[in-house]
């Protein structure tokens, strides 16, 4: 992924006066060490419901669809919901929209 990164943004190509590459995503991606923080907060219940910065969300543990880990998660304050592939039993066959007046539907 980091080879790819660099060809996608040419963050190896060196500035110039005359310009420099990029995505007109920003004028530069970070570079440094890459990893992975651990979690602070791990979701292991079917389901819980938590506020992060004053935004209330209901998480849906989905384990075992497309991915070993994967979740759903519902935004009752905007009625909104966010479904990876584990909405259907078919993986990726289904893209769910939430609707602001309610309807869901499915792609």
């Amino acid at each position: 992924m980091t080879r790819r990164k660099s060809y996608t943004y040419g963050d190896l190509l060196p500035n110039s006066p005359y310009g420099q590459v990029d995505a007109s995503i920003g004028k530069g991606v970070a570079s440094g060490d890459t990893g992975i923080l651990p979690p602070a907060r791990v979701i292991d219940q079917p389901i819980e419901e938590m506020t992060i910065d004053g935004v209330r969300m209901v998480f849906q543990n989905t384990p075992g669809t497309e991915a070993p880990a994967e979740m759903n998660t519902w935004f009752p304050d905007f009625k909104a919901f966010w479904a990876l592939c584990g909405c259907s039993g078919a993986g990726c066959a289904c893209v769910v929209k939430v609707h602001q007046r309610g309807v869901v539907s499915f792609q």
